[in-house]
């Protein structure tokens, strides 16, 4: 019985320990990210679309945007925010729904003020796009 326990706690702290090299990549990984997102916070344009106003901060090295709804009511959806990150870079936008693609069914229609507001630190949706 001991042994089992010990087993299971052995095995318990190396799964949370994890590879040291891999967690510092991803450590460095997501301050790059962090840095790039704040410098085009800075030259983020405001659009807007279907009556609500949202910001779209355009990280033009990895060819993506953050779309965030500032004003408005109601639900929004994909098509809206893609619509909004098309105004806001000029360029061809695509929703990247990550684990959303998941856990919802037709994300086209998905409710993402809803979503939004059940997320920490929310940055905005992010739109891959193709100038």
């Amino acid at each position: 019985m001991f042994a089992r326990i010990a087993v299971i706690a052995a095995l318990a702290t190396l799964a949370a320990c994890g590879n040291s090299a891999e967690n510092r990549q991803l450590k460095e990984t997501r301050a790059k990210n962090l840095a790039l997102q704040a410098e085009a916070e800075k030259t983020a344009k405001t659009v807007q679309v279907a009556g609500s106003t949202f910001r779209v901060a355009v990280i033009t090295s990895e060819s993506y945007a953050l779309v965030k709804r500032t004003a408005g009511t109601g639900s929004y959806t994909v098509p809206t925010v893609e619509a909004a990150a098309r105004l806001g870079s000029g360029c061809n936008a695509e929703f990247e729904g990550g684990i959303l693609e998941f856990l919802t069914g037709d994300l086209n229609s998905t409710d993402l003020e809803a979503l939004s507001a059940r997320i920490s630190k929310f940055n905005g949706w992010r739109t891959n796009l193709s100038c």
